[in-house]
């Protein structure tokens, strides 16, 4: 059983809000140009503090 199934089975449910993060343009660049998806980061990092 996974996590997807326990959630449905529980009933929890994660309600992600949009929010608006400005970076620096040479931040962005950066992880433009490492492949890294930049609201991934910034949603991990959230969800670890």
């Amino acid at each position: 059983m996974n996590k997807t199934e326990n959630a449905e089975r529980s009933g929890i449910r994660r309600i992600r809000k949009p929010i608006k993060v400005t970076i620096d343009p040479d931040n962005h660049e950066y992880l433009k140009n490492n492949g890294i998806n930049a609201s991934r980061l910034l949603d991990r990092a959230i969800f670890e503090l």
